[in-house]
Parts: C-alpha cells; structure tokens; sequence
C-alpha cells in the first residue's frame, strides 16, 4: 500500500479553513507537515504491525496513544530502551546506541515510526543503524520525523536530519517524511 494516496491534502486542526499539500522533496520522497495525519493514515494499516520507536519518550508516548485511540484494531508495538515499560501495547527492548538490539525488535514489523534520536553525538549514524536493521527485517514503510525544510535547511541540526533522509533513499525502502516544526508539546 502506497502510503502516499492518503496523503494529498490535509486541514490544519489550528486554521480547519487552510489546507496543507504534500510536495515531493529533493530526494523523492513525500513530504508531510502535520503529525497527525500520520497516524490517520495508520489507520489503513490495520492487521500490519506497526512499530514505533522511542517509545518510552514524550513524542513516542504521544503518538502511541494517539495510534491506539484512532486505530484500536491496529497492531502496534512499541519500541523502547525498556522492555518492561507500560504502554499498553507489548514493548521490545530497542536501544538506539545498541545496534544489536535493532534487527530481533523489528522482526515481522511492516510499518516503522522512526522517532528522532535527541543525541546530538551521533544521531544520524543511530538513524543509520535502525534504517540498516529495518531493511534486514523486511521493514516495508518507514516514517520518519524529520525538521521543517530537512533537506535545504542550514541549520546544524538538520545535517543529521540530511543525512537520515539521504540513508532513508538509499535504503530503498518506501518512506514518509515528516517535516514538523518546533513540535507543540516541546
């Protein structure tokens, strides 16, 4: 399934009269702007797992929740540092700094929610290994949250975001893009 047909036009939830549309970017890829809209078009995935990373922390413990309430027959993991946390959805130990913890979490996963890391050290090599892991488990659909304008942006921080996209491509594996601003709950 294309992810990309649920896609075209979104309403803002701030100004419902205004539409956003999704643009391809200068890799290919499609290009969201609304968090949202992404675990709308989960829904679509129902009796595919969905996993998704990081969890544990404020952006992942939102988007799981929401996945949950919007798409309740979705099957959905949840990836995080600690196996034993309560999500409320079964929980695999996946640890951004320990690659070997990467490919057996993402076994029979088709859709992956590939969270921003927040090291500032190494992200793009950590997105690298997970992009790596997902490959070899048959990862079929990554999305990713990028920064807003990720590929043309000079700021420092979008040199991972760059490097993540251009990983993501390579890959090969179909993928969207979410180009977010400052997220609200920051």
């Amino acid at each position: 399934i294309d992810l990309s047909q649920y896609f075209t036009i979104f309403k803002v939830s701030s100004a419902p009269k205004r539409k956003l549309m999704s643009a391809p970017n200068k890799i290919g890829h499609k290009v969201f702007l609304m968090q949202d809209d992404v675990i709308r078009s989960l829904q679509a995935f129902e009796g595919k797992t969905i996993a998704i990373t990081g969890a544990t922390g404020h952006l992942g413990r939102l988007a799981l929740t929401a996945l949950k309430s919007r798409a309740p027959q979705a099957d959905v993991l949840a990836l995080a540092r600690d196996a034993q946390a309560d999500l409320g959805v079964p929980v695999r130990a996946f640890d951004y700094t320990k690659p070997e913890t990467l490919a057996p979490a993402l076994a029979g996963v088709k859709t992956l929610v590939l969270i921003s890391s927040n090291d500032f050290n190494d992200r793009a090599g950590q997105h690298i290994a997970v992009i790596n892991a997902a490959k070899a488990a048959g990862v079929t659909r990554i999305i990713y949250t990028s920064i807003l304008k990720g590929d043309t942006s000079p700021m420092i921080l979008a040199q991972d975001h760059i490097a993540t996209e251009a990983a993501l491509a390579a890959s090969g594996i179909p993928a969207t893009i979410l180009r977010n601003g400052w997220y609200t709950e920051n």
